[in-house]
């Protein structure tokens, strides 16, 4: 919050505020003292402004630059310098990093910092160089690391005359850039050590130039302030407190920087500058009151300045969404927690933001970053040019601020006047019920921190930005007042007019004036009422989806039990939790229909059946086999055991109201036998001396493996297996058989490993009999196969002889 000067404790109530004119380029200053250590190292003519209590005056200053390396990596330093004086900044934070072991920076370094810095005074820009360690990994943990990082900063303030600023650190509250934050015994390890540091560049900074200005700091605007963390942090909060103790501890008698450096990020872009902080540790730009009184708690008593100390604003970014016709200039993906905001929006934040900390007593500056965006869309798109330096189209309302901000005319100060707020939805005199959108605009001359939302003189909710609507979970019926209430980052609260509404959270109650009785035939109609004129209703049949109805509501329905029920919604839109309902039971006279959907038909070799059925509604079944009285069954039904012949099959189906089928489903079929042995392993012995059978093939089958025999496909085979007791000639035929047969002989063990020894179709062109001769040995296993060509069937002889 930005207090008013005379409510600012440790400050006089008449101040004389200074400010550097507007000839000079853009330094930076204290206000309310001349200063010393500017550009080219004149002597600067400074106007003082007397500042009474409660007069608004135009302000100092304030230096508004860019924190931006392009202008130290480019070939053409002017050509990048150049879009920062296009953009009205009047500085440019570079960096340079440090690694352990290094006293002194590089010839590359110095020299590329040389030339920027030259490219920057050409400009009227103010260089200001950032010095610290390269990451986590190279945090100066020891004396002697530290004692090396200060003589590094010294010898680049050395080398670069015309630089009068140096921030030494970055973010040390983070542990992406200063490791470790905290001991084992989770006290404070980061501040300490950065103390040590502070002090000892700064010593070593002012005994090499001492009109250099020393910036310490540079804090992240969060942290977690939990050890141990898998991102251990500090609260700039907590750092500060860190600092101040480490500060006392350390007996130093001399100051540790002449500027305190604050990176002031809001928690995402999306939140405008004047978002403040109050019950947290997070310090953001409306945060100045928050961030003065840290520093005085920490520093005011001792040699080094705290309350009065002069504050930059070192870091601050708002991220613009990045049009379409620009995504070819980005690579990667915008991260979704950003919330990056429209180029206007962009614009409109960083006027805000500038004109905030021109009320900021103790703030001198404010770098934005960057002056061009990053093209690593995780990275930063917070600059007013594109990453291809093209401008947006912010750029212009960039300018004219960071101008006006920088020239002292962009806002008067104190800020006392409170903001414009007006509820827009509801309109006075609206009956609702249940959530309601609540709608508000509010405006600011220097930005809106928050719009809270009240009923009855309560804040029931809080937006931080705009579009300023919430839902509202109306409570208790009957009359209510809503207003809305504005806040600046100053503290000025502006109050909307009172909004007269009435909440009507209480349904109606339905009612059944007729309808059926316990049974109904299938037309019947419903007639039904609410406790609340103007109701609509809504009706559910056996526990469909309530949909619109009206009364009286007719159906026609099926047979069976039924349930009905409606329900009354009121004028605004509360719902009967307790529908009116009634059930009853449409009387079946119909029978159903039963249906059989699978089983055996025609004619089939298998002894057995299974059968199954449906019906056309839910029942009972009876099943009745050849015949015989019909008995209760289920689907599916199996019957095993079927002697061979001619069988029928017959099912009714019985409804829930006890109507039958009056003609049941059937289905006939025939039951053929195998022959005995149809399988190789089933086969007949014949006797060894010799012997005439006969058989059939009708009903045989042919086995998974089993060979054409004689090279007939056939179809129908039996088998027969004959061991002779001594090595002979035998002759095997068919005559006597009553169809065309096939004729095979082998030895083997199974259907599929068989070796063949003798097979004939015919026995001569004339005869369709078959006859094989060949010379048997003794005691070995001999299978014959008898098969119809074509597969033909029939009855057959089988004639073995010996000799």
């Amino acid at each position: 919050m930005v207090l008013p000067r005379a409510a600012r404790p440790g400050l006089p109530v008449r101040v004389n505020r200074c400010y550097v004119a507007p000839a000079v380029r853009g330094g930076i200053v204290e206000r309310g003292r001349a200063v010393r250590g500017l550009v080219g190292a004149a002597l600067v003519a400074a106007v003082c402004v007397l500042a009474l209590p409660g007069v608004a005056a135009a302000q100092s200053p304030l230096l508004v630059g860019a924190a931006e390396d392009a202008a130290k990596w480019s070939t053409d330093p002017k050509a990048k310098l150049d879009l920062a004086k296009l953009a009205g900044l009047g500085a440019v934070r570079m960096t340079s990093t440090w690694t352990l072991g290094q006293t002194a920076p590089s010839a590359p370094e110095v020299s590329r910092l040389q030339n920027a810095s030259t490219a920057a005074a050409a400009d009227g820009i103010r260089p200001i160089v950032a010095i610290y360690n390269s990451g986590s990994s190279n945090t100066p943990t020891t004396s002697d690391s530290r004692a090396q990082l200060a003589q590094y900063a010294a010898a680049l303030a050395r080398a670069l005359p015309n630089v009068p600023d140096f921030v030494v650190g970055n973010e040390p509250n983070d542990n992406t850039f200063w490791a470790p934050q905290f001991n084992a015994d989770a006290t404070d390890a980061a501040a300490s050590a950065y103390e040590d540091l502070l002090a000892r560049s700064y010593d070593a900074i002012k005994a090499v130039r001492p009109d250099a200005r020393v910036l310490g700091g540079a804090l992240a605007p969060r942290g977690g302030d939990v050890y141990p963390a898998s991102k251990a942090t500090h609260s700039p909060t907590s750092f500060i407190r860190d600092l101040g103790a480490a500060y006392r501890a350390s007996g130093r008698t001399v100051p540790l920087m002449d500027v305190f450096d604050m990176h002031v990020y809001e928690d995402y872009s999306a939140l405008p500058p004047s978002f403040a902080h109050p019950s947290s540790t997070t310090i953001s730009v409306p945060d100045y009151g928050k961030l003065v009184a840290l520093l005085g708690q920490a520093f005011d008593g001792t040699a080094q300045r705290g309350s009065t100390l002069p504050i930059l604003y070192g870091e601050f970014g708002v991220e613009s969404a990045i049009p379409a016709a620009k995504a070819g200039v980005y690579s990667g993906t915008e991260p979704a927690a950003t919330h990056a905001v429209d180029e206007a929006t962009q614009a409109a934040y960083y006027r805000e933001a500038f004109k905030v900390a021109t009320c900021q007593a103790n703030v001198i500056g404010m770098m934005i970053f960057h002056v061009s965006d990053e093209s690593a869309l995780a990275a930063w798109q917070s600059g007013p040019f594109y990453a291809d330096d093209a401008a947006k189209s912010s750029l212009p309302a960039i300018r004219d601020s960071a101008a006006a901000a920088r020239a002292g005319t962009l806002t008067s100060c104190p800020d006392s006047t409170a903001p414009t707020a007006a509820l827009t939805a509801p309109t006075a005199g609206a009956t609702f019920a249940g959530s309601v959108t609540l709608s508000a605009t509010a405006a600011d001359d220097v930005g809106v921190g928050k719009v809270s939302f009240l009923v009855d003189g309560t804040v029931v909710a809080t937006k931080f930005a705009p579009p300023y609507s919430v839902a509202w979970a109306s409570g208790a019926s009957g009359p209510h007042t809503l207003t809305v209430q504005a806040q600046d980052a100053a503290g000025n609260v502006g109050t909307s007019a009172p909004v007269p509404v009435t909440v009507d959270n209480t349904p109606p109650e339905t009612t059944i004036s007729s309808g059926p009785g316990a049974t109904s035939p299938e037309s019947t109609s419903f007639a039904f009422d609410s406790s609340e004129g103007g109701s609509r209703f809504e009706c559910s049949l056996d526990g469909a989806a309530f949909a619109a109805c009206s009364s009286p509501a007719a159906y026609t329905l099926a047979p069976g039990p039924h349930t009905f029920a409606v329900r009354a919604i009121d004028a605004v839109g509360n719902v009967d939790a307790s529908p009116a309902s009634a059930a009853w039971t449409v009387l079946d006279t119909t029978p159903p229909q039963t249906t059989i959907s699978s089983g055996p038909s025609g004619t089939t070799l298998e002894h057995a059946a299974s059968f199954a059925f449906a019906a056309s509604e839910t029942g009972t079944f009876e099943c009745s086999l050849d015949g015989a009285a019909f008995a209760a069954c289920s689907s599916p039904v199996s019957y095993a055991g079927l002697a061979d012949g001619a069988h029928t099959f017959a099912v009714r189906a019985t409804d829930t109201a006890g109507n039958a089928d009056p003609t049941p489903a059937s289905r006939s079929w025939t039951v053929l036998s195998r022959p005995p042995n149809d399988a190789f392993d089933a086969s007949i012995a014949l006797a060894p001396g010799g012997a005439s059978v006969s058989g059939s093939n009708a009903n045989a089958t042919k086995q998974a493996g089993e060979p054409n025999h004689a090279g007939v496909s056939g179809g129908h085979s039996v088998w027969y297996r004959w061991t002779p007791a001594k090595s002979t000639w035998v002759t095997i035929d068919t005559v006597g058989s009553a169809y065309d047969t096939t004729l095979a002989v082998y030895t083997g063990n199974s259907v599929s490993a068989l070796t063949k020894v003798a097979a004939n179709n015919d026995a001569s062109s004339w005869v369709r009999t078959s006859r094989v001769r060949f010379s048997a040995t003794g005691g070995r296993v001999y299978r014959i196969a008898v098969d119809g060509r074509s597969s033909a069937t029939g009855a057959l002889t089988l004639n073995l002889k010996l000799g």
